[in-house]
């Protein structure tokens, strides 16, 4: 596995393992009018949806971790992605909003699975360079999702309803199931049968959160995660109630947005032939907080139209795509032979943190963009000032070669 050149079935599969929370995410938002219309509620009432599914995918990162470290990746990843079924089918048969948020709570559960064990299995097989190398690969798959999946979304919503959207999600979870079994090989090479202790899974977890490189990317990566939540659970709002712009119009700004985390990856991949992954992040988060600066004057003068507004937000998509890859390239880099609970831990850590930072955004969504200007310029300027602050207490904590 470890050649020249990352084999493209295996980068799709992991990928499209990554891929599916995002799917999950992304192709139900141009539906929140829709659904808030049908059970009465207001649209940020129907951000209970997102953020719903959110805590449900954060919860199993603290398992997930040690039962595969324990039992395989396989089974485990097969076994989320049943329960990733079950939850559209909740949503499919739900009577009232209650019982949707019931089974998107269950369908991220069961989602969790796909990008741990992604991590995980890249980590079982990869270091270094290289590791960020497949990782960069993975994500240009990953970034499929948030491409196509509003406009799919949008489609069935048109032409079907917005249930049908848990219909295709079903299907996309039988097909991934099939697609691991009969493709991807047990990655585990010596199972931990101490996994489930909990004295040993409270020993690697303190491992991990106590080296100094993991700890801060963990931290950079939450706070990062923080200002995605905050666009996705604020964007449907922007976009569709104070620009007016109807569904159609709203997936396509959403993957023109989204549609930089291409050639993000693509560029990524190869600075990573010559550059170590510290390094790109530095100069990420530093693009990132320029970005975060020009939101915030254009939200805060009254400045932000439809068009300004989507091209400071595919930069920061730009800026994602460096920061996520490498900062997780550096924060499970240290931990092979845990690399199932520092895969989880770090999940756990940015979904929990992120998704609590974003959705206090979100909350302020009725007032228009400027609220998210500044958030994400608050975030940016954190973790900006968290990076250097490392760097400087202890600047050879992170690879400075590509080895």
């Amino acid at each position: 596995m470890d050649s020249s050149k990352p084999k493209f079935a295996f980068v799709a599969l992991i990928g499209s393992m990554m891929m599916l929370a995002a799917l999950s995410t992304d192709m139900v938002l141009p539906a929140f009018p829709s659904i808030a219309n049908r059970f009465g509620i207001s649209i940020s009432e129907v951000q209970l949806i997102l953020i719903a599914f959110m805590f449900g995918h954060a919860l199993p990162h603290l398992v997930i971790g040690s039962v595969a470290d324990r039992f395989g990746r396989r089974p485990v990843l097969i076994g989320g992605l049943v329960i990733f079924g079950l939850g559209g089918a909740i949503c499919l048969a739900a009577p009232n909003f209650s019982w949707v948020l019931i089974g998107r709570f269950v369908q991220g559960l069961g989602s969790a699975t796909g990008p741990i064990l992604a991590r995980a299995i890249l980590r079982d097989l990869f270091q270094g360079a290289k590791l960020g190398q497949y990782l960069s690969f993975s994500m240009v798959v990953f970034t499929v999702g948030p491409l196509l999946a509003p406009g799919i979304g949008t489609l069935l919503l048109t032409q079907v309803s917005w249930r049908a959207i848990f219909v295709l999600l079903a299907l996309v979870a039988v097909a991934l199931t099939l697609w691991v079994f009969y493709a991807l090989p047990e990655t585990l090479v010596k199972p931990n049968l101490r996994a489930l202790d909990l004295r040993v899974t409270v020993q690697n977890g303190w491992r991990v959160l106590r080296n100094p490189q993991s700890s801060v990317m963990v931290l950079i990566i939450s706070l990062f995660h923080g200002s995605l939540i905050a666009y996705l659970v604020s964007s449907p709002g922007i976009y569709m109630n104070y620009f007016e712009v109807n569904e159609v119009q709203f997936s396509l700004i959403f993957a023109s947005i989204a549609s930089l985390l291409l050639p993000g990856n693509i560029i990524n991949a190869l600075l990573l032939k010559k550059y170590s992954p510290v390094r790109i992040l530095g100069y990420a988060l530093a693009l990132n907080f320029v970005v975060g600066v020009v939101m915030f004057l254009q939200t805060s003068f009254g400045w932000a139209t439809v068009f300004t507004l989507t091209i400071n937000l595919a930069s920061f998509f730009f800026c994602f795509a460096l920061v996520l890859t490498n900062a997780t390239t550096l924060a499970i880099d240290p931990h092979k032979t845990r690399a199932g609970v520092a895969s989880g831990l770090l999940g756990f850590v940015q979904m929990i943190g992120g998704t609590l930072l974003g959705s206090l955004v979100g909350k302020y969504v009725a007032i228009g963009p400027t609220p998210l200007g500044l958030g994400m310029v608050l975030i940016a300027t954190t973790i900006l000032i968290i990076f250097l602050i490392s760097q400087r207490l202890a600047p050879s904590f992170c690879p400075t070669n590509t080895s």
